[in-house]
């Protein structure tokens, strides 16, 4: 049996957080956690045989990357840039917690 996976136009991808300051293993170089990469395709990794999407990175060369080290970002339809710089600088934690911060006290009026 035969199956087919298809990726959305405008799907775009984060590098996964590893460790702070650290590639994580098996990422191919020229790609930054700090940009979203548009998902060109899929393939397979050609060492490991482990599923891949297809990205231009930082130098405009394709690259298979394995997909346990990406994250979705956004989807942008109808987007045609290879990547996005991401301003503040992105980087998803693994499981975001929710936080709240209390409103600034409304100033006295006297």
């Amino acid at each position: 049996m035969s199956q087919t996976l298809d990726l959305q136009p405008g799907l775009y991808f984060t590098i996964a957080p590893d460790k702070p300051d650290a590639a994580p293993a098996g990422l191919p170089p020229h790609l930054s956690r700090h940009i979203a990469y548009l998902a060109l395709g899929l393939g397979m990794h050609p060492a490991s045989g482990e599923p891949c999407i297809v990205l231009s990175n930082d130098r405009d060369e394709l690259c298979t990357v394995p997909s346990r080290l990406l994250r979705t970002y956004r989807l942008i339809p109808g987007s045609r840039c290879l990547r996005m710089v991401l301003f503040p600088p992105h980087v998803p934690e693994l499981n975001p917690q929710l936080r709240f911060q209390p409103l600034p006290a409304e100033p006295a009026h006297a």
